[in-house]
């Protein structure tokens, strides 16, 4: 789950801590200044939020079956012939796409494994394949999404396919020219700034 209220929730924390650091200040007791405690906070929720909405896209994408191993090797045949694909837990219903980062404030890059354990609490709503292979038939469709090109590119980690020198990849969207184009990019690459997830959402 998304914790799309954070910022709410962080507003009234601290509008409860500012209320009772003036009253404590009244009856002079001994107490932890709110300054503190905010601080504290948000520390705690910088480390737990590890994905987090950029509001930047919104689209309603169809149901969509998930490729079978046969379809991506006949399409991908660098893709290697036993357990080719290590998972997929990418949707197959309807869904409403965002855009996602999990890059913090301050941080300009990440590896390969610290990506995958920010992205590993939110498989469930990981889009794979078949979400960036219909953005990429659709595009035409969706200006908000053409305007994103060279901007940033879009990392589709619900599927995780191995090439034969053990490389595992993901689907990913980036320019290809003046248009989207689909290809793979290896995991352990990490994401940078311009990096986005793409994940479903309300």
């Amino acid at each position: 789950m998304l914790y799309q209220n954070t910022a709410d929730k962080v507003d009234e924390f601290v509008r409860k801590c500012r209320k009772a650091e003036r009253i404590l200040r009244r009856k002079e007791g001994a107490f932890v200044s709110a300054d503190f405690a905010i601080a504290k906070v948000q520390e705690i929720i910088a480390v737990a939020e590890t994905l987090i909405l950029t509001d930047e896209l919104t689209l309603q994408i169809p149901a969509l079956p998930c490729p079978t191993f046969e379809d991506l090797r006949e399409k991908y045949p660098w893709i290697r012939e036993e357990e080719g694909i290590e998972r997929d837990t990418s949707p197959t219903e309807a869904v409403t796409f965002h855009l996602g980062t999990v890059i913090r404030e301050g941080e300009h890059y990440i590896n390969g494994a610290e990506y995958e354990r920010r992205l590993q609490p939110k498989q469930d709503i990981l889009h794979g394949y078949q979400q960036a292979n219909w953005l990429v038939e659709h595009q035409d469709e969706h200006p908000a999404f053409v305007a994103l090109l060279g901007k940033v590119y879009i990392d589709f980690p619900g599927i995780v396919v191995v090439n034969s020198d053990s490389g595992r990849c993901v689907a990913c969207l980036d320019q290809g020219g003046r248009r989207w184009c689909l290809h793979w990019g290896w995991l352990g690459r990490g994401v940078d700034r311009r990096g986005r997830i793409a994940v479903s959402g309300k």
